[in-house]
């Protein structure tokens, strides 16, 4: 039987303190952990993956308010499932980019909400 490992990355662990909060920026601080998940399927765990999103969802409320003269702003609980979107496709590209040229059997990305 395989073990499993839960890893679980808190919204502080992709957007740093002292970051501006850049695309780039959260990309690459997911990056470095999808380098470690793959680390921990090469050595044989089976591996699920969890986020948090706190630091995303204000930043989204505040993209909000900023614009709101110019579009409706949307509810809480809408942007944190867009924070979420936007977190798990971070995940699965980084996770895709990494696995690139490893021969893992048995291995398929699944992104559950």
């Amino acid at each position: 039987m395989t073990e499993k490992v839960v890893a679980a990355l808190g919204g502080n662990a992709i957007l740093q303190s002292g970051q501006e909060g850049t695309f780039e920026e959260q990309m690459e601080n997911v990056k470095s952990t999808a380098m470690q998940i793959v680390r921990m399927l090469e050595a044989g765990y089976e591996v699920v993956v969890t986020h948090g999103n706190g630091p995303q969802v204000g930043a989204i409320l505040i993209q909000n308010e900023a614009g709101s003269n110019l579009v409706p702003p949307m509810p809480m609980d809408v942007c944190g499932a867009e924070s979420q979107g936007m977190i798990g496709y971070m995940l699965c590209q980084a996770l895709k980019n990494c696995m690139l040229g490893k021969k893992l059997k048995g291995w398929e990305p699944c992104c559950v909400p």
